[in-house]
């Protein structure tokens, strides 16, 4: 029996199914019709929808599988040894983009609802670029007197999904100081650098390293095991870096925006008042904060030109 027919009987399949099968299924159950083969075992499903929608159908659908909040922004779908992410059709705007946008609306329109005239929005920023690296999301003023800058991040997933906070693009002769000192604090050796992490565990696998270093296929490049959790005694050095980084953009908040009716405001610099004596809490210690690729870097002049992105990603 094919894959479909024996999930559509409701009983258990004798033969694992190929990654034929699993498309077959979600193209005849799902109406999904356009698939990207990243492996042998990990699908991308393309979709003008909404991707989180989409990957909760495929969760709900397929038996046994389970959500993952790891490799993407709003999770995958583990199956049957499959990963399969959800992203957007090529040519159409950015999920990303479009959840970010409506993610500041929400919350401007939640601060005009307790501030009333009181608030002044002064700006918000476009999130076709990562604001974080750039204009700040959004930008109030409280009866044209104090001044705050507001990140906002979109997790439709839950305050439990993994957040990325933003990343750099890196390369063994452009390093940056910031993602070293990430990667010296997660290790605990002083002046540990990204280029010694990853020479270090390329003794051990050789499919980790740069894009361009031998034995690495994935043009984003891999690095691996750059996390860590709460309990870690070097947990408290990372978190820093984490506050430093908002305060050296300029951030005052970051926003969590899950819902229009759940929106989590968090202190990232106490050097002025909060907003409201409500909107007083400080960014909590992370369950984990972790260094993970993040897509491929953009060309350079000879090609990937072992250039790699990275990103800061935390769970709350």
């Amino acid at each position: 029996m094919k894959l479909c027919e024996v999930l559509n009987a409701g009983v258990p399949f004798e033969v694992a199914p190929t990654i034929d099968d699993v498309e077959d299924f979600l193209r005849k159950n799902l109406g999904l019709t356009e698939f990207r083969r990243m492996s042998s075992k990990t699908i991308a499903v393309l979709t003008p929808n909404e991707r989180t929608a989409v990957l909760k159908n495929i969760i709900a659908i397929l038996p046994g599988a389970k959500y993952d909040p790891n490799g993407s922004h709003i999770g995958r779908a583990l199956y049957s040894g499959f990963t399969i992410y959800v992203k957007p059709t090529p040519g159409t705007v950015s999920n990303r983009v479009q959840q970010g946008t409506l993610a500041q609306d929400s919350v401007v329109k939640c601060l005009r609802n307790v501030l009333g005239d009181r608030l002044q929005v002064l700006s918000v920023a476009s999130t076709g670029a990562t604001s974080s690296q750039g204009a700040c999301d959004v930008l109030i003023t409280i009866d044209g007197k104090r001044t705050y800058q507001l990140e906002v991040k979109s997790s439709k997933a839950g305050l439990g999904a993994v957040i990325t906070l933003y990343d750099r693009t890196v390369s063994r002769t452009k390093p940056i100081a910031e993602i070293d000192q990430y990667v010296a604090a997660i290790t605990g050796k002083k002046n540990d650098t990204l280029a010694k992490y990853v020479d270090r565990q390329r003794k051990k696998d050789q499919t980790q390293g740069y894009p361009g270093d031998v034995g690495v296929t994935n043009v984003s490049g891999k690095v691996t095991q750059l996390r860590i959790d709460r309990t870690h005694p070097n947990m408290a050095n990372v978190y820093e870096l984490v506050k430093q980084h908002f305060q050296a953009n300029g951030d005052d908040y970051l926003v969590v925006h899950v819902s229009d009716t759940e929106i989590e405001f968090f202190r990232v610099d106490e050097k002025q008042p909060p907003i409201t004596k409500d909107l007083n809490d400080p960014l909590p210690l992370p369950a984990f904060i972790e260094l993970r690729t993040y897509g491929s870097a953009r060309p350079g002049k000879n090609g990937i030109d072992g250039r790699m992105r990275i990103a800061v990603k935390i769970r709350l």
